[in-house]
């Protein structure tokens, strides 16, 4: 399997032509701090102000840590379910990469997630127990992340959770948000098949939708998974005068059967969203979908061994925090998995190296990989963070 890195001189001249005439053809233009719009159009009216409502967010990807730090799916706590580590286990395991990265250095991803399926929805009897846990993990990460899918929570109505009337921001989409900011006490949200959802319901929909997101959590930040075959849709575009990706992330992933970037793909995203770039490894899906992928990159890097876990790793992070001259901007971070994604519980490609369906990178739990001391290193020699 190709696991290479990419070197610096992998930029060619075209495609750096093909980048400034992209950056001059899309980066958003902002005229007096007016964030848009009329009432007629869907998109809530409101104006920026730097010291109050819409900041950009301070994370910096050369020195932040981002975690795979999976939690609760609706009420059910699936490190304890699938790899026997509990809530303090878990919070432990924060302080201890708290400890080392430093409070300010740490983000959480995916620390609750709902499925709107099998009861995999936040009861109102465990909002305070998740929030507890939530509020726990903030003693020592600078933010907390929980997880939505756009396929599942969206525009579209659902009994219980919202149907876009009289208000488009009584939608279920905006309803599971507000539940986890204003609730939970989360910082923000990744949204699955953000780009596929974009590709579905167009541009200028997608867009007020999230700038309607953007004017009701302005405090919020958004990560948008932008996966193939998502990608077949293009790049993810604002419109004049919105101010919606100041707030968000774009998550691209290796596609099915490999662990090597698309790299001239994440350019062209680092044009569209600069700074804001987050590779991760993709996955179908937890088992409460039931439909795990044996090609997806967190399967197939949860199937090799350790050694190719960790050189694969190592090479998507250097590269994303050693972008070649001229393209500082266009540098990426990548999401390492410590406990989380999903995998696939069974042999690939005549391999058995790992049988859980949640990846478990520390020493202790079920199916322990023993990468969690590898991986924190990989942080500490790439990214400008002075570990202890």
């Amino acid at each position: 399997m190709n696991i290479s890195g990419r070197s610096k001189k992998g930029y060619s001249s075209f495609l750096l032509g093909l980048g400034f005439l992209i950056a001059i053809m899309f980066l958003p233009t902002f005229f007096g701090g007016l964030l848009i719009s009329s009432n007629s159009s869907g998109v809530a009216v409101g104006y920026s102000n730097s010291n109050t409502l819409y900041t950009t967010p301070t994370i910096n990807i050369q020195h932040t840590a981002f975690i795979w730090f999976f939690g609760y799916i609706g009420n059910t706590f699936y490190p304890q379910t699938e790899l026997r580590l509990s809530q303090n286990a878990m919070i432990n395991e924060a302080k201890n990469l708290s400890n080392t990265f430093g409070k300010s250095n740490l983000v959480l991803l995916t620390a609750v997630d709902e499925i709107p399926l099998k009861g995999g929805t936040v009861s109102t009897s465990k909002i305070s127990a998740i929030a507890k846990y939530v509020s726990d993990l903030k003693k020592y990460a600078s933010a907390v992340y929980g997880r939505l899918d756009f396929f599942q929570f969206n525009l579209t109505k659902i009994a219980g959770y919202g149907n876009c009337n009289p208000s488009p921001t009584n939608c279920p989409v905006f309803n599971q948000t507000a539940l986890y900011i204003n609730k939970l006490g989360l910082n923000g949200v990744w949204y699955d098949h953000g780009a596929s959802y974009w590709g579905a319901i167009g541009n200028v929909t997608f867009n007020k939708m999230m700038q309607n997101l953007t004017n009701e959590f302005p405090k919020a930040t958004f990560i948008l998974n932008h996966t193939p075959p998502a990608n077949k849709f293009g790049i993810i575009t604002e419109l004049k005068n919105y101010t919606w990706e100041k707030h968000t992330w774009v998550a691209p992933s290796p596609p099915h059967l490999s662990l090597t970037p698309n790299y001239n793909y994440l350019q062209l995203l680092g044009v569209r969203f600069p700074g804001h770039v987050l590779m991760h490894f993709d996955a179908a899906g937890p088992p409460a979908l039931k439909v795990e992928d044996p090609e997806d990159p967190m399967s197939i890097f949860a199937a090799d061994s350790a050694k190719i876990e960790i050189s694969a790793l190592n090479a998507i992070v250097y590269n994303g925090t050693h972008p070649a001259p001229g393209f500082e901007n266009e540098s990426f971070a990548m999401v390492i998995p410590i406990i989380g994604s999903w995998t696939f519980d069974g042999r690939i490609n005549g391999s058995a190296n790992y049988h859980g369906l949640l990846y478990n990178s520390l020493y202790n739990g079920k199916y322990p990989r023993h990468t969690f001391e590898s991986f924190v290193k990989i942080v500490c020699n790439d990214l400008q963070i002075t570990c202890s």
